[in-house]
Order: C-alpha cells, then sequence, then structure tokens
C-alpha cells in the first residue's frame, strides 16, 4: 500500500507531463504550462522526502494557524467575560441610580406635600393675620374714637349752676355734679382738689357714682370741700341727647329741670324720675 502511494502519483504526474509536451506543440503555451507544473508537483508527491516535508509543513501550518484561531478565540472569550463582568457593573450601577432617583422622587413628593401643607399653614396664618388686623384696627378705632369720647371737666364747689348740696348728715354730706355730657356708665374717675388742706390736697373719690342723665351724684365723708375743686374724667355717651339743665335744692326737694325728685332721710341715694 505504500508503494501504490508512491507509484499512483509518479504515474498521473508523467500523464500530465505527456498533456503539457503535446499542448506545447500545438504552440497552447499557457495550458502547457499549467499541465507542466501539475505534473511537477505530483512526481514530487511520489517522492517519500517530499511526502514527509509536505506532512510536517501541513501539520506545522494548522497547528501554528489552529494555535493562533485557539488564542484568538481565548482573547475573544476573555474580552466577551471582561464586557459581562462590564455590563454586570453597569447594570448594577443602573439599579443603584434608579433606587436613587426613587428616593429622590420620594423625598420630592414629601417635600411637594410638605410645601402643600406649609402653603395652608400660610394661607390660614395669614386669614388670622387679617383677622388679627382687622380687630386691630376695631380696636385701635374704638380706643381712639374713645380717647376722642374721653371729657375732663373741672368743677369749682362754689358754682352753684353746676353743683347742688342734696343732703347733709354732719360728716357725710351728698353732692349732686350737673356735667356738660352724659357720661357712660361705669367710665367715671373723680378727684377733690384741696389746695388748702396740707394734709390731703388731692382726694380720689371712690366709685361708683349714682347718675342721672348729665347728673352725677359724690358722697363725701370728713371732707371740707368749701374751697375745694373737683376733678371729673369720663367717657361721653355720644347717644344720649336729653340733658338736665338746671339743678338745684329747695328744703327737702330736689329740681331737675323743674321736675321735683326725692330725696330720702337717712339713706345716700337719691330717688330721681328719671332712672
Amino acid at each position: 500500500m505504500e508503494y501504490i502511494g508512491y507509484v499512483v502519483p509518479f504515474i498521473v504526474g508523467g500523464f500530465f507531463l505527456w498533456l503539457a509536451f503535446l499542448n506545447f506543440g500545438k504552440e497552447k503555451y499557457p495550458t502547457s504550462t499549467l499541465f507542466g507544473v501539475v505534473a511537477a508537483l505530483l512526481i514530487f508527491c511520489s517522492f517519500p522526502w517530499f511526502q514527509a516535508l509536505a506532512k510536517t509543513w501541513l501539520i506545522s501550518n494548522v497547528s501554528s494557524k489552529l494555535k493562533s484561531l485557539g488564542d484568538q478565540i481565548e482573547i475573544v472569550q476573555k474580552t466577551t467575560a471582561d464586557m459581562h463582568d462590564q455590563l454586570s457593573e453597569h447594570q448594577k450601577q443602573i439599579d443603584n441610580h434608579q433606587q436613587d432617583i426613587g428616593k429622590s422622587q420620594s423625598d420630592l413628593a414629601r417635600q411637594v406635600a410638605n410645601i402643600h401643607d406649609l402653603q395652608i399653614s400660610l394661607a390660614r396664618a395669614q386669614t388670622n393675620l387679617m383677622v388679627q388686623s382687622e380687630k386691630l384696627t376695631n380696636i385701635e378705632f374704638r380706643v381712639n374714637d374713645l380717647f376722642q369720647k374721653m371729657v375732663t371737666e373741672n368743677i369749682a364747689s362754689t358754682d352753684t349752676n353746676k353743683v347742688c348740696l342734696l343732703n347733709d348728715w354732719g360728716n357725710v354730706i351728698q353732692l349732686g355734679f350737673k356735667l356738660n355730657y352724659v357720661p357712660v356708665a361705669n367710665s367715671i374717675s373723680a378727684m377733690l382738689i384741696n389746695h388748702t388742706s396740707p394734709l390731703s390736697p388731692q382726694v380720689p373719690l371712690i366709685p361708683p357714682f349714682d347718675t342721672v342723665l348729665n347728673v352725677v351724684v359724690v358722697t363725701l365723708s370728713n371732707q371740707d370741700f368749701s374751697n375745694a375743686r373737683f376733678h371729673f374724667q369720663y367717657v361721653k355717651d355720644t347717644q344720649a341727647t336729653n340733658l338736665i339743665t338746671t339743678l338745684s335744692r329747695q328744703g327737702t326737694n330736689v329740681f331737675l329741670n323743674g321736675n321735683r325728685a326725692t330725696i330720702t332721710d337717712h339713706s345716700l341715694e337719691v330717688i330721681l324720675p328719671f332712672k
């Protein structure tokens, strides 16, 4: 079998060599050259040393190619593994970014809710401030109105047009004072000023005071008022238009605007028809 491998290529090579000479004689030089090369190659393949050399070259070349291809495959596999690791890392980063975005969105939603609540609180506070401002405006108006309606009067005890002795029980006397306006209830403050008395030149008069329209009744105990001056301060009632213009006493009777009023003998109250 080994000899067949040597003989057959030689015979076939001789056949192609004959075809080369035949075509050369017919001046078919390209065909002749091709047949000659094939014949030479087949003849060389019939020699054992050439076959061994060809096998060695073929095996070496194939091995080299296979090794190179294996190295390339290894490089591709390594590159693929690196790319897979990078993709995994990128995916982890994307997941982390998505979690951060989710947290940021949650925080933003909470902040929006807080801002909404804060806006509601500010609106309520603004409403309260407006209400308080209106109340302060009303209070300021009332205070200004109160001060504008505040009246101060100084009445001398010798002024018979404005002072009338209503009752005299010795150490206790009862005086009636005619003011210029009708005072608001419980707004009167009064003081007795007597500069001739070195011990008590100014004596506050203790309320409450009985009033009938613009007449106020004051009770004094152990006080010398012959040369005194009475200081009154009160808030005038702008709605009260009826005034007492005359105040006088005749015997045990007191007359207001010419109308008689009754006085009790033992009490400190004056019973008047205007009450």
